[in-house]
């Protein structure tokens, strides 16, 4: 069978490094292409493997290459890395790295994401922005009012509450007038990124509600909108894991694996992949841990096996080995098109 011509391609803004080898792995042509000529650059080939990083604009350029009938493979950065010249970086050197990457049938690609699958990723991105931001509020003004003796507990609600509170009460006082201003205006902003961050909840929530994938998901216990939102716009297409450890191992919720030799060693979780749908997952398996202990569901195979394990393990651990498991339920659903129904476990 003929080896098919493979074009790696380093994007950027505005100047574009493409690198195309043949089928025995020889460069046959490394140009420089304004943004605008890209596309017109790639389609003179018929039926190429385009391979590109798995970076922002990429899932764009994807889409618009199948369009022209090539064949996309989006290399993770690190995969990619691997293969470059490791005595000097630039661009030329990383088309060709991407390239060759592209061309190797064990390193593993990741699927583009259609335009309403990278529209629910963004708005997820939106929400988690927002909420990281009220953090930075809080905790700088907390931080502030703490260097004159007014310590208030954590959280946004204790705030939303108790700054109101101290501004109409002699507590006040104790910061200095030059301060009081700047203190009230960043409070002001507090309450309006929360305010942002309470619609962009709904908008997403709205989303994940108008998508058939999300929906499904959110009949697996512990995965609600948020979680299903995530876990559609970060998987894309979960049949492309073989099976559900795949998918839990590729969140990193499976041990880390140290071998050699004699030496076989599983260490804690590996932390892999994407970092918020994981911690969504453990957060959901938190909150079913806290229903489990106040006696619901009984009759519920899951139920019962992590109340078994409490016995035996830290409850961090459980909640882990929770989440692994919901996310090896989680695939099943996807894959299968069927909402979760409970059985023995």
């Amino acid at each position: 069978m003929e080896k098919s011509t493979v074009i790696g391609i380093d994007l950027s803004k505005r100047f574009m490094q493409v690198c195309t080898i043949d089928g025995e792995g020889n460069a046959i042509e490394e140009v420089r292409v304004p943004r605008d000529r890209l596309a017109e650059t790639v389609s003179v080939h018929r039926g190429a493997v385009v391979a590109m990083e798995a970076c922002g604009g990429a899932h764009h350029w994807g889409r618009t290459f199948e369009r022209l009938g090539h064949e996309v493979r989006l290399i993770a950065p690190y995969v990619a890395k691997a293969y470059r010249d490791p005595a000097c970086k630039d661009d030329r050197r990383d088309a060709r790295a991407i390239a060759e990457a592209g061309s190797r049938p064990h390193a593993r690609a990741i699927p583009v994401k259609d335009a309403q699958t990278q529209a629910l990723q963004s708005l997820e991105r939106i929400e988690a922005l927002y909420a990281r931001q009220r953090t930075q509020l809080g905790n700088a003004l907390r931080g502030l009012l703490t260097e004159f003796g007014i310590v208030l507990p954590k959280g946004p609600g204790h705030l939303t509450r108790r700054v109101p509170e101290l501004m109409a009460s002699g507590a006040w006082a104790a910061v200095p007038s030059t301060l009081q201003d700047a203190l009230a205006e960043l409070f002001a902003q507090f309450l309006a990124i929360g305010e942002r961050l309470a619609e962009a909840k709904k908008r997403l929530v709205s989303a994940a509600a108008a998508d058939p994938r999300a929906r499904l998901l959110t009949s697996v216990p512990g995965i609600g909108p948020l979680t299903a939102a995530g876990f559609v716009a970060a998987v894309a297409d979960a049949a492309r894991f073989e099976c559900g450890r795949d998918l839990a191992a590729w969140l990193g919720l499976t041990p880390k694996l140290y071998q050699s030799g004699d030496t076989c060693l599983l260490l804690g979780i590996s932390k892999r992949g994407n970092p918020r749908l994981r911690s969504l997952m453990v957060i959901g398996a938190q909150s079913m841990l806290r229903r489990y202990a106040e006696g619901r569901h009984h009759d519920d195979p899951l139920a019962q096996w992590a109340r078994a394990l409490l016995k035996r393990k830290p409850r961090n651990v459980v909640a882990v080995a929770l989440a692994n498991k919901l996310a090896r339920i989680a695939w099943r659903v996807a894959v299968s098109g069927h909402p979760y129904h409970p059985r023995a476990v």
